[in-house]
């Protein structure tokens, strides 16, 4: 016989945590979906987090949260959608595959559409006021002949574009090239023959030299396969040298403060090592083996996000991460490996193709997932560290018990020494306010756990600790005992014999502020 119990608590701020503490044996969700942030939209292909805290996103979409938006939207902090900035008919039905923002806030867009708003001939490459509208100042000519996949803007407000173009502005430009703040070709960059093959990532090193990643094996007739660098004035730049490159295509490149790049995409191998999907490069084009991520993942990360702690988020198509589940998105330590402090759960249940670190340390993830942690996120979500309760069982012998938060996670604590109590720790996926269920699924027969909160239910203080006390008392089934509410506590206590041998029980947190 089930029995459910209602706890009514405040929780403190100091509540969120996510480090692990002793008794609890099996890893549990630390980062779930914020559940303030709310998007409903088709696929996702790039986010830029925004200092001010707003999002500004693209994919092949038409509208977002029901607002007809086409191609590009900017989001506001809670996800609903900014109405200064509107594209509505922007594309004619055609798509933008990658997007930049200007500190003055215009938008440069790059993609396979050829005029915007059904009127404005624009091919492939166009800017964006601040509120949508197209800007007439930027005029690229004739544009691109073919789709534009990557933009990087200089710090001049000069633009890099790299696709499958083999002219720009009726000149010959083999998939990659510059243009002026104006749009107009800067023929002063001057790749020669190109790539012989499309490159999927550009990344902007501080001295302008430029990164490539992606399907090519030659630059201007040189041999490198699949990742080069290129100088300021777009001549291949022979100091940096792969060897072998990659045997895949690295879809995504993240340059490091230190001049190390880290690479992520199809590949097993780079310069003939083992590296599966995922390895770092030193500023010379060597691999740095000091970056070792074990085996790697199992499919292709698709984007690459690095914090100022050296950690880097990434996501993409993968199930697993070193040989642990990690369902598309997760983030390694500065050396490769697994950083198990986030663990997001079940994660997104289809491809994440982009991700993006809020200045508040926020992770935003977009792509064509619709479920993010088993909650519904269609295609963008925001992850935060889950809210947690913790506390103390004393008493407890036997095999111990397995806590299940909201009908998800489960938590092993298993009996402690006689000589102190057992802390444990178990991720709250509800933020302030809402509900949340505990259900004992095991606990050791012949004993009565009668649970508490701060000690002794203090009706002053926020709820910071939850105490199971077990003693040696035996009842019989479908017998549980209650312990008296004290009328007086503003804040409820309520707490009840938490079953024997074989029963569930339920714990229900009713969170308020």
């Amino acid at each position: 016989m089930n029995r459910t119990l209602r706890l009514s608590m405040r929780l403190c701020g100091a509540m969120l945590l996510w480090q692990g503490l002793a008794g609890a044996a099996l890893a549990q969700a630390n980062w779930m979906p914020d559940p303030g942030f709310s998007v409903s939209t088709y696929a996702v292909d790039n986010i830029i987090s925004l200092p001010s805290g707003k999002v500004l996103i693209n994919g092949p979409f038409s509208g977002v949260n029901g607002t007809p938006t086409e191609g590009v939207a900017l989001l506001n902090t809670d996800g609903t959608v900014d109405a200064s900035f509107q594209a509505p008919g922007l594309l004619n039905g055609r798509s933008v595959y990658s997007l930049a923002m200007q500190p003055d806030g215009k938008v440069l867009i790059g993609g396979d559409f050829d005029q915007l708003y059904g009127a404005s001939p624009r091919n492939r490459i166009a800017r964006l006021n601040v509120d949508g509208t197209l800007d007439a100042t930027f005029d690229p000519g004739t544009g691109a002949n073919d789709e534009v996949l990557r933009l990087a803007l200089q710090s001049d407000g000069k633009v890099l574009i790299g696709g499958r173009f083999t002219e720009v502005g009726g000149v010959a430009r083999n998939r990659i090239a510059r243009l002026n703040a104006n749009g107009t070709l800067d023929a002063t960059f001057d790749p020669g023959t190109g790539t012989n093959g499309t490159p999927w990532h550009l990344a902007l090193q501080p001295d302008g030299k430029v990164l490539i990643g992606g399907a090519f094996t030659e630059v201007n007739g040189v041999a490198r396969n699949r990742i080069a660098r290129l100088n300021a004035n777009g001549t291949l730049d022979a100091t940096f040298d792969p060897g072998t490159g990659t045997n895949g295509t690295p879809w995504h490149l993240a340059l490091q403060p230190d001049g190390k790049v880290l690479i992520g995409g199809s590949f097993t191998e780079v310069n003939g090592v083992a590296r599966n999907r995922i390895a770092r490069l030193n500023a010379n084009g060597t691999l740095d083996a000091a970056f070792n991520p074990g085996t790697g993942t199992n499919g292709a990360p698709l984007h690459l996000a690095l914090q100022p702690d050296g950690k880097v988020l990434i996501g993409g198509e993968f199930t697993e991460v070193d040989g642990v589940a990690r369902n598309r998105i997760a983030r390694l330590n500065a050396n490769g490996t697994l950083d198990t402090t986030f663990n997001p759960g079940a994660g997104a249940d289809y491809i994440v193709n982009s991700v993006s670190v809020q200045p508040d340390g926020k992770v935003l993830i977009g792509g064509w997932f619709t479920q993010v942690g088993g909650e519904a996120h269609p295609r963008i979500a925001r992850l935060m560290p889950a809210f947690t309760i913790g506390g103390t069982i004393t008493g407890l012998t036997g095999a111990g018990l397995v806590l299940r938060n909201n009908g998800s996670g489960d938590l092993a604590v298993p009996a402690p020494a006689p000589a102190g109590p057992a802390p444990f720790v178990f991720a709250m996926p509800v933020a302030p306010g809402g509900a949340y269920d505990v259900t004992v699924l095991a606990q050791p027969a012949g004993q009565l756990c009668a649970v508490t909160a701060n000690g002794q239910g203090n009706a002053a203080a926020d709820v910071a600790n939850v105490q199971i006390d077990c003693v040696v008392a035996p009842v019989a089934p479908g017998g549980p005992q209650a312990i008296p509410v004290d009328a007086p506590w503003a804040l409820g206590l309520l707490a009840a014999a938490l079953g024997v041998l074989g029963g569930h029980r339920k714990l229900r947190v009713n969170q308020k502020r």
